[in-house]
């Protein structure tokens, strides 16, 4: 998933250069703990953290207005609210390099089954036919289509559960 640094427009500043700026994030997401790693890490080089539990659409109005700075999010998510809500916003990818350098921890997203013998059922059957729309390019386009990227997880991350 491509990272972007979301920032007003006219405004940049590469990420080891926001020491003193402000981003404002929930506690315990990846963006927070990435932040939080950042600045324990980087003592000379401390970015504020605003922890808070407003809707993201929030979020990035704070950006347009000034009350925080910039924030991290993938770039499917900044550019769905940036079309639904118009927001004078602009998105710059994160390098790659940095992108290792403060998102550590491996980000995959997971489905979550009740453990029990309908949702173990529920998980094979959600498994095969996910494996089924991979192999025959099926998420891939679909991702392309809704996302503007490929976005699909790697064949090799993939569990094989198709019988």
């Amino acid at each position: 998933m491509t990272h972007q640094v979301l920032q007003r427009l006219l405004w940049h500043r590469p990420v080891p250069q926001m020491r003193g700026y402000k981003i404002e994030s929930d506690a315990g997401s990846n963006v927070s703990n990435a932040i939080e790693a950042w600045n324990e890490e980087n003592p000379d080089k401390q970015i504020t953290l605003i922890y808070s539990d407003a809707d993201l659409s929030v979020w990035f109005e704070h950006i347009v207005d000034g009350t925080s700075d910039f924030r991290i999010d993938d770039k499917p998510i900044f550019d769905t609210y940036k079309k639904d809500f118009g927001f004078k916003l602009q998105g710059t990818p994160l390098p790659e390099d940095v992108s290792k350098q403060i998102f550590t921890a491996d980000l995959s997203a997971y489905f979550l089954f009740p453990m029990t013998d309908q949702g173990a059922a529920l998980r094979d059957e959600i498994d095969q036919v996910l494996v089924k729309l991979q192999e025959d390019g099926t998420l891939k386009k679909l991702s392309e289509q809704f996302f503007g990227a490929d976005h699909s997880p790697d064949a090799s991350k993939m569990e094989k559960t198709v019988n």
